[in-house]
Order: structure tokens, then C-alpha cells, then sequence
């Protein structure tokens, strides 16, 4: 209801006025990077004022979506998340096959070896 200044009384709005505005929409701020095994993305909604920090110790493309998501989330909108991981069934055999040292960059390895498998990332915090 509105005040009106020519009759002096409390008016029921008009219907043929238009509803307000709908509220600006929320545009992100984002932020990506990566080093040697880890990840991380930043999505920043400054007119909402939240902040979704997500950080992986992979690398891959998790994060990115991963705080879309959450954002989404927060915001009330709708979310479909991936599908649920289920185990694949592997023999020994099969998996003897990945033993070996994989150069991840130019100063780090990852081995793996051993019965079972094990895997070992030397770490150097100098």
C-alpha cells in the first residue's frame, strides 16, 4: 500500500503498475589456479557478498565447477551434482600394469610400487 497525497489516504497499489524491479543479477568474480598436485578456485558474488573457496590435492577440473555449484547453491538455484563414484573391480594383475615413477613436473615424481601398491610422493618443504 501507498500513501497518497491527494486524497490523504493509504491506496491499494494500482494493478496496472509494474511489480518492482527484479534485483540485479549476481555476477561472479572467479579465480582459477594450479601447481605441481594441487588446485584451487575462488567464486566471489560481491553484490551478495559470498565467497566459495574450493582447493583439490589433484589436479584436475573439480574445483571450478565445485564452487559454481556451491554458489548456485547458496542462491537458491538449482544444482545438479555429478553422479555418485562406485568402485571398479580391478585384478592384481591389471593393476601391476601402473607400477612405475610418472614425472609430474620438473622437480616432482610420484612412484609407485610394491606388493601392494603403494604409492610414494617425496616432499621438500626447503
Amino acid at each position: 500500500m501507498k500513501f497518497a497525497k491527494e486524497s490523504g489516504a493509504w491506496e491499494p497499489p494500482s494493478p496496472d503498475r509494474a511489480s518492482p524491479a527484479p534485483p540485479a543479477p549476481c555476477i561472479p568474480l572467479t579465480h582459477g589456479g594450479a601447481i605441481e598436485g594441487f588446485t584451487g578456485y575462488l567464486t566471489y558474488v560481491p553484490d551478495r557478498r559470498i565467497a566459495v573457496i574450493v582447493l583439490g590435492n589433484v589436479i584436475g577440473a573439480a574445483p571450478d565447477p565445485m564452487s559454481r555449484q556451491l554458489v548456485d547453491a547458496i542462491l537458491d538455484r538449482p544444482v545438479t551434482l555429478a553422479s555418485e563414484r562406485k568402485a571398479v573391480p580391478i585384478s592384481k594383475e591389471d593393476l601391476a600394469r601402473f607400477a612405475g615413477v610418472y614425472d609430474l613436473g620438473p622437480t616432482l615424481s610420484l612412484t609407485i610400487a610394491g606388493r601392494p601398491l603403494r604409492t610414494h610422493l617425496p616432499v621438500d618443504f626447503r
